[in-house]
């Protein structure tokens, strides 16, 4: 393919999103990514050129992350190459999308806020109280019954505290 015929191809897929494209990610027949060539070396190269020159012409190097990939780790790749984004492949190296710098912001901002709730204690709680509710609506019998014995035995102690406190004012009532 020419530089023109990539330009053309870009223009076709672009959906409105062209000031999104900051790299090219130059793949083969089965998307297995090759190089990445900057947006600026595609548009002020002659359209006559094919990629494989232009992508021969300098070394391009192509940081990457991958599908099963931690997010945060990911996000924090992305910060510390101080880049705009980074193309995502699955575990056959094959291209499936990038991560941007506005993904990147997302996982930050998601991530530091349940830290934030976890050292107040608040994520951790909800977290051990949903457990517990899920434990108990899919638990099997003898764990229901573990779990809800002690609340009937309280319930019935009280019961009988209350019934003993109350006999002596019957007449009364």
């Amino acid at each position: 393919m020419t530089a023109g015929q990539a330009i053309e191809r870009i223009r076709a897929k672009a959906n409105g999103r062209a000031r999104e494209i900051t790299a090219v990610y130059v793949t083969n027949e089965s998307r297995r990514l090759y190089r990445a060539l900057p947006r600026g070396v595609l548009v002020t190269a002659d359209p006559g050129v094919s990629i494989q020159d232009l992508v021969a012409d300098a070394e391009y190097a192509v940081s990457r992350v991958r599908t099963f990939d931690d997010q945060e780790e990911a996000a924090r790749l992305l910060q510390r190459l101080d880049v705009t984004e980074l193309p995502v492949l699955d575990r056959d190296n094959r291209l499936v999308g990038a991560l941007t710098v506005d993904d990147a912001m997302d996982v930050l901002r998601e991530e530091v806020t349940d830290d934030i709730f976890d050292k107040v204690g608040l994520l951790d709680l909800s977290r051990r109280e949903s457990d517990r509710s899920d434990r108990l609506i899919s638990g099997g019998f003898w764990h229901t019954f573990k779990v809800r014995i002690p609340f009937l035995l309280i319930t019935l102690a009280g019961g009988i505290a209350a019934g003993v406190v109350i006999g002596p004012f019957e007449e009364v009532l």
